[in-house]
């Protein structure tokens, strides 16, 4: 078989595969001809236009016949895969992906809702991403794709499932007792940053039921 390739329907195909015995001075084999092939180097996102021709040595002869259909071709990036979003402060989402072969940076996009629009948020050559200035215990949505610039040519891959994260709080530290009396208890707890208030809870032990006893909110950070 003969490969022909072009990045023109309408412009001249050249060869760029020969499979198994295509010239009058090949050798013949015995082994099974596989009818694939790999295309390289190629640009990725670009169109190509591709046609296969048989052809047998007949007397010594190279006998050809029809050409196929021309086949339109493009190349494209893998899919972003393993997207993971996680908490990385009370107004921060950290984002990890899995790298995807060829790929020279990745597009961020973020939504409202699962089936909203996603808006680009930024665009980073490595497979990680920290968004920053977000609203405590809101619900963020994700997508992330895959992006390969070359020749004026960028080529998107498909974009990943989708990724939920909600900015939280940090749990707060143990708490310390000082000043205990026969009938209180005055209780130090460290700050957790970008609380403005904190609720006590209170129980008889520690596998019972936990009841609120005090709310102190809006409280100066």
């Amino acid at each position: 078989y003969i490969v022909y390739l072009s990045s023109k329907k309408e412009e001249e195909f050249k060869v760029v595969k020969r499979i198994g015995v295509t010239k009058v001075d090949d050798k013949a084999s015995d082994k099974e001809i596989k009818c694939k092939t790999t295309l390289s180097k190629l640009v990725t996102g670009k169109k190509y236009y591709v046609k296969v021709q048989a052809c047998k040595i007949l007397n010594g002869k190279l006998k050809v016949g029809e050409e196929s259909d021309v086949m339109e071709v493009k190349t494209s990036l893998d899919q972003v895969e393993n997207l993971t979003v996680e908490s990385s402060s009370y107004k921060s989402l950290t984002l990890k992906w899995d790298d995807v072969k060829g790929a020279t940076s990745y597009q961020v996009l973020r939504s409202d809702t699962a089936d909203g629009k996603y808006e680009s948020l930024a665009k980073v050559k490595e497979n990680t991403y920290i968004d920053d200035e977000l609203e405590t215990g809101t619900t963020y949505y994700y997508k992330v794709r895959a992006l390969r610039k070359s020749k004026k040519i960028t080529a998107k891959g498909e974009k990943s499932d989708i990724g939920i994260g909600i900015p939280t709080l940090e749990i707060p530290d143990a708490l310390e007792s000082a000043n205990i009396t026969s009938s209180t208890v005055q209780l130090k707890l460290k700050t957790v940053e970008g609380a403005n208030g904190y609720y006590i809870e209170r129980s008889k032990g520690s596998d019972e039921n936990f009841e609120q006893i005090a709310d102190y909110t809006d409280l100066e950070k």
